[in-house]
């Protein structure tokens, strides 16, 4: 496979995975992850998430951006003012993410769950 590799920054980073994934006395080193991220899950939510409209996708990729500032929390705070949507685009795009099961609302106005089988912010290490 190496031999493959025409670039030298393909090498480079073929050569970073490699070493990351060595193993001492049997087990994997343990290596805390250097940035945030979202783990989303495939199935059928990835799949209703292409169904949205563009709105929808905007409202989906807020409420990313939403989970990323807290960990291991499904709830979040979307308002149309953050979204720059005209309100009944704002509603109908909400309406969508909750018909795709993505989104779930609440009794608080402006307050949404998301579908944490479709993606979640949690710790990479277990509890």
């Amino acid at each position: 496979m190496e031999k493959d590799l025409e670039r030298e920054s393909d090498r480079k980073a073929l050569w970073k995975l490699k070493k990351s994934l060595l193993k001492r006395d049997g087990k994997p080193v343990d290596i805390e992850d250097r940035e945030s991220f979202i783990k989303i899950y495939k199935g059928p939510a990835v799949d209703r998430l292409m169904t949205l409209t563009p709105a929808g996708l905007k409202i989906m990729f807020l409420a990313m951006h939403k989970i990323l500032e807290k960990q291991d929390t499904t709830l979040i705070d979307i308002k149309p003012d953050a979204t720059g949507l005209k309100e009944t685009t704002f509603q109908k795009a909400i309406l969508s993410c909750r018909k795709a099961e993505l989104l779930s609302a609440t009794r608080t106005e402006g307050k949404y769950f998301i579908n944490p089988l479709f993606m979640y912010n949690g710790d990479t290490k277990g509890k």
